[in-house]
């Protein structure tokens, strides 16, 4: 897997990470392509790795849960012995944007 896949931006796409600035079909598109956990779209998006969803998100909330649904659309969420991905990007993120 590459480290970071790039996508045009279509005037249209719905954003899902404000932080990053990442789109839904970027997502989709990672998950397309082998990524199989939130950490992967991580690695490869940035997205879900900002810190200031509160302030940026119209939700006003981490975007950590519009990626997992992401997964869930896709029939690629992992199975129950999976590491637990139920993380807010805001609260352990380390990174500053």
């Amino acid at each position: 897997m590459n480290n970071k896949i790039e996508m045009n931006q279509e005037s249209e796409e719905k954003m899902i990470c404000y932080c990053k600035k990442v789109g839904k079909k970027e997502i989709e598109v990672a998950i397309e392509n082998g990524a199989s956990s939130l950490a992967d779209v991580q690695r490869l998006t940035g997205a879900g790795t900002g810190s200031r969803c509160k302030e940026l998100n119209p939700k006003g909330v981490c975007c950590h849960r519009d990626i997992l649904e992401l997964f869930d659309n896709f029939n690629k969420k992992k199975d129950d012995s999976a590491p637990n991905e139920k993380y807010c990007c805001c609260e352990n993120n380390q990174e500053e944007t």
